[in-house]
């Protein structure tokens, strides 16, 4: 029987700030860890519009 164990979680954001002179866009990313574990997908969702 498999079992499934999540031991860390990360909720990371990426967010368009711009663009080059190529009109390639320009990202930033916002890393947040200790996520809790029995947070929901939509829970994240939330959290990540506000």
């Amino acid at each position: 029987m498999a079992r499934a164990i999540i031991a860390t979680s990360k909720l990371r954001l990426v967010f368009q700030v711009g663009m080059d002179d190529d009109g390639k866009p320009l990202l930033k990313a916002k890393t947040f860890n200790n996520i809790q574990k029995l947070a929901t997908a939509d829970q994240l969702l939330q959290a990540a519009q506000a």
